[in-house]
């Protein structure tokens, strides 16, 4: 059993592709989503490896290494089978989608389904971190309902992709934009997110299960990517899926005591910290590195005082 944890959130500056690997589908390269929902997901195994590469190269000003590799064996894990490592990493489970609007360029979406997610999460999490509140009641809506603040000055007629969607009952929706906000980055209000997180008081809606369903489905993106020979004509035509940017998902990070190894790392409480040392501020995430994607803001949950 995990002796502490913490909520981390993912916020992506770039388009953002966790793969899965070829398909005989239409599209040849689509994105890693849960099978029982068709939500997207970054799985565990792909965001533990993205970590643990970010906590291997991270230096201090003059070229040093932060972690050694006994530190870093004891957080991840070794290559040998000799001992576990003493960190757990859930998948990253979407929290805000960003879609096209008609009216205001994009707005994030949610739904009940992903908000009881999330409740049930932090219900866990408080095994170890008893300060997280109460998170407030799940509003309900019905398909081609939207629930927004009463003053985000979005029009009568919400246009979501091709998706006509009408206000309904705006109970309860502040509340849970303020806890949502908690997951992105910059929150003392201020610096270059101050801007998004603005919008995100505004312009972010729940809808139903089955509005969110189709659309983290079917709006993503969607890139032909070709390789051209020597006489610049195709040798190989492909079709890529990609997250857009300003998607934001979380994860839950639990620790262990230390199961083996040489380091400086005796606690759970000191696998958090040296953990949050090093995988902070950005990490970028899934394939196309060197075309500049995947490149994720991080953002920790305080422990006190609420999500904040």
């Amino acid at each position: 059993m995990f002796e502490k944890g913490v909520l981390v959130g993912l916020f992506s500056e770039t388009s953002l592709h966790p793969g899965t690997g070829t398909t005989t589908g239409v599209v040849d390269l689509p994105i890693q989503r849960e099978k029982h929902t068709g939500f997207p997901i970054i799985q565990s195994s792909g965001l533990k490896g993205a970590m643990r590469e970010k906590a291997e190269k991270l230096c201090d000003d003059k070229g040093n290494r932060l972690l050694n590799d006994g530190d870093i064996n004891i957080i991840f894990g070794p290559e040998s089978t000799e001992h576990a490592g003493s960190i757990g990493i859930t998948d990253a489970r979407l929290l805000a989608f960003p879609v096209r609007s008609l009216s205001q360029v994009y707005v994030w979406v949610i739904c009940p389904m992903v908000l009881d997610r999330l409740k049930r999460d932090v219900d866990i999490l408080k095994k170890t971190i008893p300060q997280l509140p109460v998170l407030p009641e799940t509003p309900q809506v019905t398909d081609g309902r939207f629930l927004a603040v009463d003053d985000s000055g979005l029009d009568t007629k919400l246009v979501l992709e091709e998706h006509l969607l009408i206000p309904g009952e705006s109970t309860g929706v502040k509340e849970w934009i303020v806890e949502i906000k908690k997951f992105m980055p910059g929150n003392n209000n201020n610096g270059v997110y101050k801007a998004v997180r603005e919008k995100m008081d505004d312009h972010l809606v729940i809808i139903s299960n089955d509005d969110f369903t189709y659309l983290v489905k079917h709006a993503t993106q969607v890139t032909a990517r070709n390789v051209l020979n020597e006489n610049k004509t195709s040798e190989n035509l492909w079709y890529e899926e990609s997250l857009p940017p300003d998607c934001l998902f979380y994860s839950m990070i639990v620790a262990m005591k230390p199961r083996g190894g040489n380091g400086t790392i005796v606690s759970a409480d000191n696998v958090i910290t040296k953990f949050k040392s090093a995988i902070k501020d950005y990490i970028q995430i899934g394939g196309n590195e060197t075309i500049g994607m995947g490149w994720c803001a991080i953002q920790y949950v305080p422990e006190s005082g609420g999500l904040q």
